[in-house]
């Protein structure tokens, strides 16, 4: 299913499912262990199937209809140091924070100071034509024709401004027409970090903590920055064995991957989002519906629109850290359901994204990946 603009017989199936759900769990589903709390259930699931493939550490939380069900965490940290998780680590989340940039870039629609139609160029100085008419737009929803990384692997670890980036940015060729074709970019979304500076005035980490952290009470959620207490260690894992990332410096993922917070934020970072309190209608249902090319992709603006597995509607938000870091975020409208997984290892684990709102939804699992 593409959200909003699937089939009509699609839609209804869709629909028909959501009446089934009634916002509750879902009609005929086989709860697991479900005389067993929940947090006992999602703990016996992260240990089985994430835990002993060698991730060192998970952090879990889950919110429904507003109120907090569980946040927890398992597992360390930090290896070398033997430090244990707790529900307070904080973790880099990747490119869940494309959503942060969507919607900071939407605060500046609202208030009028750009429009999703402008060209990039009317922003930011020194891109070649082909680039400086790419719009706003097509930049959120990945049709840009932006290549998706151009960043040198050479000079990762050194520090750049934003417009250093974006003349680096400058030097690269579009690989499609814009407007043409869904091509997930992260150098499209680093352009729209490097936007969000230029027209508020101020570092993408101030404007993320004035607009977004501060009004919404979100304590933990910053810019990602120099490794520091609370945060957790990053790794990659291969057959159960870890290795240190290929690591960036922070200040080149900009608005495409840079930011850090804790799970039980981000699943009120999403009842917020969802329930009205950070956008106007108009720029929330554009966030959230894939239109134009983006369909194919499933993708609104920082966020995937899709199915569940069961045929819930699911809004999605995941991705994988150069740090090592995974973190999965989804929202079910039909359930008002949050849930946040968060790990310090990288790639992701093969089959375990939706395996915490199954657990409360009462929904089978799926057996595990080989």
């Amino acid at each position: 299913m593409k959200v909003h603009n699937a089939p009509l017989a699609t839609l209804l199936l869709c629909a028909a499912a959501m009446a089934l759900v009634g916002g509750r769990p879902l009609a005929g589903a086989a709860p697991q262990q479900a005389n067993a709390p929940l947090d006992q259930r999602v703990a016996e699931m992260v240990k089985s199937r994430i835990l002993a493939q060698g991730v060192p550490s998970v952090s879990v939380a889950v919110m429904r209809d507003g109120k907090v069900l569980m946040e927890d965490a398992w597992g360390r940290a930090d290896v070398d140091k033997n430090l244990e998780a707790s529900s307070a680590t904080v973790y880099p989340i990747g490119s869940v924070s494309k959503e942060f940039t969507a919607a900071l870039v939407l605060k500046l629609v609202d208030r009028g100071r750009v429009s999703l139609t402008d060209p990039v160029g009317k922003y930011l100085q020194g891109l070649t034509p082909e680039f400086s008419g790419v719009t706003i737009e097509q930049l959120l929803n990945h049709t840009s024709g932006v290549p998706r990384d151009v960043r040198n692997p050479e000079t990762r670890f050194e520090s750049m401004s934003s417009d250093m980036l974006v003349q680096i940015a400058a030097r690269a060729k579009l690989a499609t027409t814009p407007g043409t074709a869904y091509a997930y970019s992260n150098t499209g979304y680093m352009l729209l970090g490097a936007l969000v500076e230029k027209v508020a005035g101020k570092p993408y980490g101030v404007a993320l903590h004035d607009d977004i952290a501060a009004p919404l009470g979100l304590t933990t959620l910053t810019r990602c920055g120099d490794p520091k207490p609370g945060v957790a260690i990053g790794y990659m894992l291969s057959d159960g064995k870890l290795a240190p990332p290929p690591g960036i410096h922070h200040s080149q993922l900009l608005g495409a991957g840079g930011v850090c917070t804790t799970a039980a934020d981000l699943v009120k970072w999403r009842h917020a989002l969802h329930g009205g309190r950070v956008l106007s209608a108009n720029s929330y249902a554009a966030m959230t519906t894939p239109r134009g090319p983006a369909v194919a992709g499933n993708y609104g603006f920082g966020l995937y629109a899709r199915p569940a597995p069961w045929g819930d509607m699911a809004i999605v938000g995941g991705g994988q850290a150069l740090s090592g870091h995974t973190a999965e975020l989804h929202w079910y409208p039909g359930q008002s359901l949050a849930v946040a997984l968060l790990y310090n290892a990288a790639p992701r684990v093969p089959g375990v994204a939706d395996l915490v709102p199954r657990i409360v939804l009462g929904v089978p699992l799926a057996a595990p990946k080989q």
